[in-house]
């Protein structure tokens, strides 16, 4: 039984986090001072999800292929199925219990098994218990043990999204043209959903321990490219499962554990959240894909996250909701080497939520980065996910 953390003192600049290490959730030479490679190399060998993130075939629900299978394809998804990544379940707790003391902190925790002990900042414990599970393994309240998102940005195969390497990446289409395309694959397939992204800002924080996702001598990954530089996918496929990106310029790709572009190049829609005039709505995961829809607002199925998302136009975001998306609840004062490093472009009315910033990414962007849109819109991609059938 294992659990990780990463402490984040709230009003410190710093974007840098300290790893969390007790006799209760220790793995095997873990440590502060441990560097971002060691840490990760133990994260691969011992401590799910992160040694069970691979790309895979996946086809109608059923992995076909795992990365380095003799039979594994990046290109040949007619026969193999697609191109994704596979997440496998994980338990979450936000330690809160010294977020008002004069020192503000918080705590991110994941966890792999019910049952796990954390221990607190105030010396109390916490066991996690199967209700902490994040919400991307969820479908209409089923737990799912895993869930697939798309290795690449998406491209289209007739009227199907699909995720493959050395295919044009689809852009300028509306999220509903988007969503009906991820459809089209099959049952148990939409686009990428908020919740999903949510779960990659987590297992992101707590392998990097930073918030700055983009400057690799802060401990990130790279800015990827600012714009469009890849309008056809496959940049990363050398890469396979590891991460790879440089922050020496705007033009380089980037791949967090084989998701090529996770920020950076296109923007991409993203399901199950609507914002009305700020107000944040979210939609569960659901097999009910009527109620995934852009034309009633909040719409069937959304519920009030309860709060309004920051709304100082073209910031950086400076803090964010504790919850299973980083959502920004301030973001005014930052910058792009601060707090959590990333532009959040909001707006007023009706708007949808593009992740992985396009044109306004680089040393804006990274996981954190987000903007809203109209449905009307059609300047983004998207990418696929399977979320499975009840």
């Amino acid at each position: 039984m294992t659990t990780i953390g990463v402490k984040h003192v709230t009003n410190a600049s710093s974007p840098t986090l300290t790893r969390m290490t007790t006799s209760a959730n220790l793995l095997p030479g873990w440590n502060n001072a441990l560097t971002r490679p060691q840490a990760t190399a133990l994260l691969n060998a011992s401590f799910s999800p992160y040694s069970g993130m691979t790309r895979c075939n996946l086809w109608d629900g059923t992995v076909t292929a795992l990365y380095g299978d003799r039979c594994y394809t990046d290109t040949d998804t007619t026969n193999m199925g697609q191109c994704m990544v596979r997440l496998p379940k994980f338990y979450y707790y936000i330690d809160t219990t010294m977020a008002a003391d004069a020192t503000p902190r918080v705590v991110y925790w994941i966890s792999n098994t019910v049952g796990d002990m954390i221990t607190r900042e105030d010396g109390s414990t916490y066991p996690i218990a199967t209700t902490d599970v994040h919400p991307a393994f969820q479908l209409d309240g089923v737990t799912k043990d895993y869930t697939y998102i798309s290795a690449y940005e998406g491209s289209l195969k007739g009227t199907i999204l699909d995720s493959s390497s050395g295919a044009t990446i689809a852009n300028n289409y509306t999220k509903a043209q988007f969503r009906g395309y991820a459809e089209a694959i099959g049952l148990g397939w939409e686009l990428a959903s908020v919740q999903c992204y949510g779960a990659l800002q987590f297992l992101f924080v707590n392998e990097m321990a930073t918030l700055n996702s983009h400057d690799t001598t802060a401990g990130g990954i790279g800015n990827g490219s600012y714009g469009v530089s890849y309008t056809i996918s496959g940049a990363s496929i050398a890469n396979g499962n590891t991460s790879y990106g440089t922050s020496a310029n705007s033009t380089t790709y980037m791949t967090y554990r084989g998701i090529e572009n996770l920020w950076g190049n296109y923007a991409k829609w993203t399901e199950g959240i609507h914002t009305v005039n700020y107000r944040i709505w979210t939609h569960p995961q659901t097999a009910t894909r009527a109620e995934y829809q852009d034309i009633t607002f909040p719409g069937t199925g959304y519920a009030d996250f309860g709060s309004d998302i920051a709304s100082t136009a073209g910031s950086h975001i400076v803090t964010c909701y504790n919850s299973w998306y980083f959502f920004p609840a301030t973001n005014s004062g930052g910058a792009a080497g601060t707090y959590f490093c990333a532009n959040w472009a909001p707006a007023t009315g009706n708007r949808l939520l593009y992740c992985g910033l396009g044109t306004s990414g680089g040393t804006g962007g990274g996981v954190f980065g987000g903007n809203l849109s109209t449905a009307a819109a059609a300047t983004a991609t998207s990418r696929t996910q399977y979320i499975g059938t009840t």
